[in-house]
């Protein structure tokens, strides 16, 4: 991509848009649009509506700078809904790994790596083992490390960010993983991959990042043969649906969802279907 492209003040941007074949109906309007975003972000919008290579090219024939926006503001209002989603989830699973560490080894259970899978507590560096490193990250959280260890996990737990929140849930045993497990009827090692997911996820809501078109990995062939948004918001309902009543929610993913109903390339790129509502995990 050309770097005079980003380095536009907002002034002149809409001009280099015109310049390269985007159709603008209203300048006043657009122009109104682009004092409120930079340049740089919009630009990320764009690119689907580029030409090859590489959609670095000029805009395709007939191109809006309407079609542009409303992307944006789809995917503003996806990531609201996602964010809004996960904060549940979330907070569900600080309580479901802080009662289970209580539970099975009390309320200081978290600081023997004896009480973890074998694999979180082998040396990968040195004498250091991913449970010491967790532990570390951890204590670094408290604001004053000297009374780390007589912070009990349901204390805990509230402090540590997400990410930590999710290691710890990996590296438990297969059988402390059940227990989370069967609380959603999934299999112990589905919660690891979806929490990876949800993990990712929640960064670039948190960030106001692109969300729509983001491919997940640790999502292959919930729907799509390549994780999709789809099936992150396949994977969301269903454990949303796990802890409360979320049919509100599912509503408004599928009123949003049918904004672009009729854009081909859109719908490809999220993994819709027909009667994708269908799915297990969406029912």
């Amino acid at each position: 991509m050309p770097q005079q492209r980003l380095s536009r003040t907002t002034e002149n941007q809409l001009g280099v848009f015109i310049e390269e074949g985007l159709i603008v109906h209203d300048g006043e309007e657009e122009r109104k649009f682009l004092s409120r975003i930079s340049a740089c972000r919009l630009n990320v919008y764009c690119h689907v509506f580029r030409s090859a290579p590489a959609f670095a090219g000029d805009f395709r024939t007939g191109t809006n700078l309407g079609d542009v926006i409303k992307l944006y503001e789809f995917d503003r209002d996806l990531r609201l809904l996602v964010f809004d989603a996960i904060e549940r989830i979330e907070i569900n699973m600080r309580k479901q790994f802080s009662d289970c560490i209580m539970k099975e080894y009390g309320p200081f259970g978290h600081l023997e790596g004896r009480n973890f899978h074998p694999g979180f507590v082998n040396p990968h560096n040195s004498r250091r083992t991913s449970h010491s490193d967790w532990i570390e990250r951890l204590r670094a959280k408290v604001s004053n490390p000297n009374t780390f260890d007589g912070i009990p996990i349901c204390q805990l737990t509230e402090k540590m960010t997400f990410s930590l929140l999710i290691h710890g849930i990996i590296g438990m045993r297969q059988n402390d993983k059940g227990f989370i497990a069967t609380r959603f009827t999934l299999r112990p090692h589905q919660i690891g991959l979806w929490l990876k997911a949800l993990g990712l996820s929640r960064n670039i809501c948190s960030h106001h990042g692109r969300l729509w078109n983001q491919k997940f990995t640790s999502l292959n062939n919930i729907h799509n043969r390549e994780g999709k948004i789809l099936d992150l918001l396949l994977i969301i309902g269903y454990l949303l649906q796990g802890i409360e009543n979320c049919g509100r929610w599912k509503r408004s993913i599928e009123d949003l969802l049918l904004q672009i109903e009729e854009n081909g390339e859109w719908n490809e790129s999220i993994g819709l279907s027909d009667n994708w509502q269908e799915h297990a995990y969406w029912r």
